[in-house]
């Protein structure tokens, strides 16, 4: 079904009977896109085409059956409108977590513990436990920095002045 992703498969979708589910799930598909406000305009009919491209090759019958794998699949081939796409599934249900962006969708599945994290920094054996130590202090403490400046700002953009202020508060 390669020849599905050079084809304008909304445009033959629209001359279906109203009834046909593809016209529903294409309309259910519209209406998700449109309610996404930093979606261009452009970018709204890319995603729908993208959304029933998946429900015909994978002869899906609605939108709640497409998988978090099939984005990440098509998106290696076909990329453009797969963000809003993302974003328009999450708001129908579709997935329980929040829209991801391109390089999210493709990224490791949890997030890496401390350990882990110095692993992959590939230091040196004889620094590790100190890292470990260090990192494991320093994330509780600029939890408590972010928490003591408003929680607005991260804790490398409070100035000495500001962050004084927070403690005597």
């Amino acid at each position: 079904m390669e020849w599905l992703s050079d084809v304008r498969v909304n445009q033959w979708i629209m001359r279906f009977p109203v009834k046909d589910p593809l016209v529903q799930q294409h309309n259910l598909l519209l209406k998700a896109a449109a309610g996404i406000r930093w979606a261009s305009a452009h970018s709204q009919p890319l995603a729908v085409c993208s959304g029933l491209r998946l429900l015909l090759t994978h002869g899906y019958e609605g939108v709640d059956q497409i998988q978090d794998e099939d984005l990440k699949n098509l998106s290696l081939r076909y990329s453009k409108g797969m963000d809003v796409l993302d974003a328009a599934l999450c708001s129908l249900g579709v997935f329980s977590r929040s829209p991801k962006h391109g390089s999210t969708r493709h990224s490791r599945r949890r997030l890496l513990t401390i350990p882990e994290l110095v692993d992959v920094t590939r230091t040196p054996r004889r620094f590790r436990e100190v890292m470990i130590l260090y990192l494991e202090t320093i994330r509780p403490a600029s939890a408590i920095v972010t928490q003591l400046a408003g929680g607005s700002q991260s804790p490398s953009l409070i100035s000495g002045a500001s962050w004084k202020k927070s403690i005597r508060k």
